[in-house]
């Protein structure tokens, strides 16, 4: 076989991406002598042949055509000498073509084309899959809280939206909800300082109620607005117990209670009626009493009616002679 033979083999084996062995001996006889040749063919990254030099140091080139992602970082980490450290929420796959790239741009690719989160400390690169959040704010202002959470979790992406007043976070899943819990301690009114709130009135006077309020809480500023209206001013703490205190002053009064009322009428047979109608009487004062003919009508609670019948019956016997 002539060498020129054996270059067009070396080209045609270079193109191939995929070879399922690490190393391929082609061993060649010609005329006696032996001729050794190796082609490494590995799978993610391929040295092309440069006409002008050899590749530059501390660079890498890379192939991947729907690789795993876990495989491509772990890959690229080794060209470099670094330390990969990857989440087990990092997933997908990769299809990029580098040349002559270094190793933070390499993983800055790969990280931005899955949405990754990527950090480098020295040696050591951290990969997570990153999440966002938006946390909207009611009382501390969003610029003040991004810096108090940019010193807590460096590895938080981190931006105050100062139009929405609101913090824009992305990182890993358990930061952000460490980065959550920290922003709802932030985001509280100063216990110290007072706060003004106007409270309405329904069924009590605003004059008569200012002054109990006042009686009770005197470090608090109560004005009267009009008939039905208040405004309050007082530390956090006092005015919630101003308010509890205003709804229960404020509150409907209830409407009387109507007991029930039944009624009956018991036939006498065996005494005068009028008689009966007497002695329930004086026996039960709250039952009224009335005859109509030989029967006796009743009127009262239903207890109190159920005890007068049970009474008439035992009055209603024939009399001794």
């Amino acid at each position: 076989m002539r060498l020129p033979r054996v270059a067009s083999i070396l080209t045609a084996l270079h193109k191939v991406k995929r070879v399922p062995i690490l190393f391929l001996p082609f061993v060649l006889r010609r005329c006696g002598a032996l001729v050794v040749l190796f082609a490494v063919a590995v799978p993610l990254v391929a040295v092309p042949a440069r006409a002008g030099g050899s590749q530059p140091r501390g660079t890498i080139t890379l192939d991947a055509h729907d690789l795993p992602v876990r495989d491509v970082l772990l890959r690229v980490g080794d060209l470099a000498h670094l330390n990969v450290s990857i989440g087990e929420d990092v997933r997908g796959n990769v299809n990029l073509t580098l040349h002559d790239a270094t190793a933070d741009d390499a993983f800055r690719v790969i990280c931005m084309q899955l949405r990754l989160r990527c950090l480098r400390d020295g040696r050591t690169l951290v990969v997570r899959a990153a999440s966002t959040a938006v946390v909207p704010l009611a009382i501390v202002s969003a610029k003040r809280a991004a810096g108090v959470l940019r010193s807590l979790y460096p590895r938080l992406a981190i931006r105050a939206d100062t139009a929405a007043n609101a913090v824009v976070l992305e990182g890993s899943e358990a930061d952000l909800q460490a980065a959550k819990t920290v922003l709802q301690g932030l985001d509280v009114r100063d216990a110290t300082k007072p706060a003004t709130e106007a409270v309405s009135l329904h069924t009590q006077n605003a004059t008569a109620v200012a002054d109990k309020v006042r009686a009770v809480f005197p470090a608090a500023k109560v004005t009267v607005v009009s008939r039905t209206a208040l405004l309050v001013s007082a530390v956090p703490t006092d005015l919630a117990q101003i308010k509890s205190l205003l709804a229960t002053i404020d509150a409907a009064t209830p409407a009387p209670t109507v007991a029930p009322v039944a009624s009956d009428a018991v036939k006498v047979t065996q005494r005068r009626p009028e008689d009966v109608a007497r002695a329930v009487a004086r026996q039960m004062p709250r039952v009224r009493t009335a005859v109509a003919g030989s029967a006796v009508a009743i009127t009262g609670s239903p207890e109190d009616v159920t005890r007068a019948k049970a009474l008439i019956a035992a009055l209603d016997l024939p009399a001794f002679d």
